[in-house]
């Protein structure tokens, strides 16, 4: 948030956005656009066409996707895995340490990045875990410095820390204590609890928290091309308990209006005895490129961990409202639409179609999408 908020007072002039789209996963992320849109000079590295950040490039690189690259992955049980491609690289695409390489190579840093090979930079990685370490830093894989690319390519999962010697690795942290300090003991440290900065109000009476659903990854990018996928859940929602829905006179299935200080959404009702009465429950997946309006974390307040630095995702003061569109609709077509004049408007890929469900004022424009798109 600290890096959005320098690029909107003009302090950061040029950003290089990799593996992630800010404008829809951060917090006030109407702000976040807002920023980028003055920003002087956006790179974006991307696997994907169309995005919500693609507008705001000022140059686009193809990146790699998941099953194209070559490297490791390390997963939360310190698990390192190689990563092997099943898929041929599409066209013009590189990997992200070949350009951050060849970006390098023009701004003058020729030798300390002529890197020709992802295992040359996993020797360096692995080196640095032991520079200087001698046991004081848990993460140690510097025996794996000496593989050659051979051993490389044949590397098996491995856990970190690794012992000299050893190619098991470690399955289990602290089981005999072993903390990195120099007694060995853990550090407890007391933490006094703090209320969410935003609180609720006569203007803001619920609370908003955010997640995901089953079946949909993060801006869905791809599990949105599935028509299986969709199937599961087609449409963004706001969920609430059945009391507060009574109260508020919304119906399952209708249409919710949820305002909070940072902006304004639409959603469909859907009501569960398992939502806390005052809470509402909004899932983050949906952006621009597949519905309109329903952006969440363009609700959700900007505020951050003093230490972390993590977002409040879970606590936003909002405002439920029914909404009453002139008119309702749905229209499938074989091939996708260009579609405008609707304040809702959510498309749902099925098998050999798109489904759009609609809904508005007095105007609407439907027409083919480019060929781009189609």
């Amino acid at each position: 948030m600290e890096l959005f908020q320098a690029i909107g007072e003009g302090r950061i002039k040029a950003l290089w956005i990799m593996a992630t789209n800010p404008v829809v996963s951060l917090p006030d992320s109407n702000a976040v656009r807002l920023a980028l849109a003055f920003c002087e000079f956006v790179v974006v590295s991307d696997c994907e066409d169309a995005t919500d950040l693609t507008p705001y490039a000022h140059v686009r690189l193809p990146a790699m996707g998941w099953g194209e690259k070559d490297g490791t992955v390390t997963n939360s049980e310190r698990c390192i895995s190689r990563q092997r491609p099943f898929l041929p690289t599409p066209s013009e695409a590189k990997p992200d340490w070949w350009m951050v390489c060849e970006v390098a190579k023009f701004m003058g840093f020729n030798n300390a990045f002529a890197y020709t090979s992802a295992d040359q930079i996993f020797r360096e990685h692995a080196r640095l875990s032991a520079f200087r370490n001698e046991g004081k830093r848990l993460f140690d894989i510097g025996v794996l410095a000496e593989l050659d690319a051979v051993a490389y390519d044949d590397l098996a999962p491995v856990q970190w820390p690794l012992v000299k010697g050893s190619s098991k690795g470690t399955p289990r942290l602290f089981g005999a204590g072993g903390f990195c300090h120099s007694d060995g003991k853990a550090r407890m440290v007391a933490l006094i609890p703090k209320p969410p900065q935003e609180i609720v109000d006569a203007d803001y009476p619920f609370i908003l928290n955010t997640g995901r659903v089953r079946d949909q990854w993060h801006t869905m990018t791809r599990t949105a091309r599935s028509p299986r996928l969709n199937r599961h859940i087609p449409e963004p929602y706001a969920e609430i308990h059945p009391a507060d829905a009574i109260r508020l006179g919304l119906l399952e299935g209708a249409l919710v209006s949820l305002k909070t200080r940072w902006g304004e959404a639409l959603a469909r009702v859907k009501t569960s005895v398992g939502q806390q009465p005052g809470s509402v429950f909004m899932p983050m997946h949906w952006s621009s490129q597949n519905a309109k309006q329903a952006l969440v974390n363009g609700l959700v307040n900007p505020v951050v961990d003093p230490v972390s630095g993590e977002p409040e995702f879970k606590h936003s003061p909002v405002r439920l409202e029914a909404y009453n569109p002139a008119w309702h609709g749905f229209l499938i077509s074989r091939h996708p639409l260009a579609v405008e004049g609707t304040d809702w408007c959510v498309v749902v890929r099925g098998e050999g179609y798109w489904l759009y469900e609609l809904a508005g004022g007095p105007l609407l424009i439907i027409g083919r999408r480019g060929p781009k798109h189609a």
